[in-house]
């Protein structure tokens, strides 16, 4: 009897599926508390290279056992803003959701390409794309497991195995203490167009279809599994009628909105009469120094964030002072907060406050996931996104207090196409896609503005963390006859659009992705 190995247990849908592949033919195990009467209870430290590599390999050992598929199950969404996050808790969570993500579907790419068949089921969620308004943890590791099947999709997809991403909608369980800042959450069953929650069971055909060969040629895909919730706009109400009397209405609003919201920040507070200040981490070279030079350019007084090449660091700032720019370079570990803090402290002694954060450093390791192990998935992601998150706490008091607050994400096009040769490095790109989005939400009442820029291939100088490039030549479509613009996008190009999102003309624009990379994604 082919085996389902289920992640966890949560919630009546996940518990459902379970019950139904068991009446259908497979044997079930789930990792988890709760298990229905007809499956098989397991507890592995999904969390262990080791532990999860030991289950699996009762299935290399010969034809009589076979696995059928994976199904990953996140955890719920517990609650999580920005500005309060702890250490612990991010750490906590990368521990509960990315590395068991990612160690499953390491390990068990392993035993079905030795198979040459079966399925690697992600059973995400809609906030891979929309923002939850009360937990940004949950949301971006929503988008990192996204992103981690597309990933698994290009690795595994032509030895026969189907990678799905399910994007469940909302369920009566789902629902959060307090007053999260989406609409999703606050009459989740008026937002459905059937106007009802989705039973229980809706999702226990589809991942039957998954699990059989015939579903193989959607390998890759998001399978948005909502009933149409995210893309629904509400019930009509024809005019001179009286609105329609739902069930639970009343209750819903008195639950959800007991208090009315505080009044919006409509503008900030009065300028301050000095230059504009702005951190760039990461802007000791490549594309950081060419925002650097660009912002100084414009007048910002700049503070450079770097870590590894001081060298890069000082010829930067040399290049700016010889402009006329006003500058200065810091070594911070973003990966470190003792670090940041330090750094942010000194551009406010030097320059009085924190206007725009850019956040920008990141690692590449170029791996492609049988490379991978926990440590350097681990590594990647306390800079690449948990560096971005520390950079914002810790400038949050200052561009509060800013007359144009502003923060800017550089990210890449890969957070949503995968990158072939890295998926660690797309997975937290993708994460940063919805970080942005919550950081939105949740800095609205302040009126600081968080955008992305997505960026392709960019002609840089010098490669970041000392790891190997994968690619052995540059793309057809990167070369000059074939690129729709004839060029690749320089660090300097960067640094315009940066510097626009960073003004006042782009002060209606927040929770924005802007692709910056000549047009090569559409070749």
């Amino acid at each position: 009897m082919p085996t389902v190995f289920i992640s966890g247990s949560r919630g009546p849908c996940t518990q459902s599926i379970a019950s139904h592949l068991a009446d259908h033919g497979y044997s079930v195990v789930v990792n988890g508390e709760a298990c229905p009467h007809n499956a098989t209870r397991s507890n592995i430290a999904l969390d262990d290279s080791a532990a999860v590599s030991a289950f699996f390999d009762q299935f290399d050992n010969g034809p009589e056992n076979t696995l059928a598929g994976v199904i990953i199950v996140p955890p719920p969404p517990l609650g999580a803003s920005i500005a309060n996050t702890s250490e612990e808790r991010w750490e906590q969570s990368f521990a509960d959701t990315v590395l068991p993500a990612f160690l499953l579907t390491q390990r068990a790419g392993k035993t079905l390409t030795r198979q040459g068949h079966g399925a690697l089921i992600f059973l995400g969620s809609i906030h891979a794309e929309k923002p939850t308004g009360f937990d940004h943890l949950h949301a971006e590791n929503a988008a990192a497991c996204q992103m981690l099947c597309r990933e698994a999709a290009l690795d595994f997809g032509t030895r026969g195995i189907g990678c799905f991403y399910v994007q469940r909608g909302v369920f009566p369980a789902d629902e959060p203490d307090g007053t999260p800042l989406t609409n999703v959450y606050s009459a989740p069953d008026l937002q459905y167009p059937a106007r009802s929650y989705p039973g229980e069971d809706c999702l226990n055909g589809l991942i039957q279809f998954l699990l059989t060969p015939a579903a193989t040629p959607l390998s890759g895909s998001d399978l948005r599994a909502d009933f149409g919730m995210t893309m629904f706009y509400g019930w009509q109400i024809p005019e001179n009628s009286a609105p329609p009397s739902w069930d639970g209405l009343r209750h819903l609003f008195h639950k959800h909105h007991h208090a009315p919201p505080p009044p919006p920040v409509l503008a900030p507070v009065a300028a301050t009469g000095r230059p504009p200040t702005a951190i760039i981490t990461g802007g000791g070279k490549g594309v950081g120094a060419g925002i650097a030079k660009v912002f100084c350019q414009a007048g910002y007084r700049v503070c450079i964030g770097f870590n590894a090449n001081r060298d890069l660091a000082q010829k930067t700032l040399a290049d700016i002072t010889a402009a006329g720019g006003d500058a200065f370079i810091f070594q911070a570990d973003i990966a470190r907060r003792d670090a940041v803090q330090a750094m942010v402290a000194e551009c406010v002694r030097r320059y009085g406050g924190v206007d725009v954060l850019v956040n920008n450093a990141a690692l590449q390791p170029n791996l492609y996931i049988r490379e991978y192990d926990a440590k350097t998935l681990r590594d990647i992601w306390e800079i690449n996104i948990g560096g971005y998150l520390r950079c914002t706490q810790e400038c949050l008091p200052y561009l509060a207090q800013s007359p144009c607050p502003r923060i800017i994400n550089i990210s890449s096009i890969h957070g949503k196409r995968p990158a072939v040769f890295d998926v660690g490095y797309a997975m937290t790109k993708a994460a940063i896609r919805l970080f942005t989005r919550e950081a939105a939400l949740e800095f609205k009442d302040r009126a600081i503005t968080v955008n992305t820029v997505d960026l392709g291939a960019c002609k840089i100088e010098f490669k970041t963390g000392n790891y190997p490039f994968r690619l052995v030549h540059v793309p057809g479509t990167m070369q000059q006859p074939r690129h729709p613009l004839h060029k690749l996008t320089t660090p300097e190009d960067v640094g315009q659009l940066a510097l626009f999102l960073a003004s006042a003309n782009a002060a209606q624009i927040t929770g924005a992705g802007i692709r910056i990379d000549g047009g090569a994604v559409l070749v």
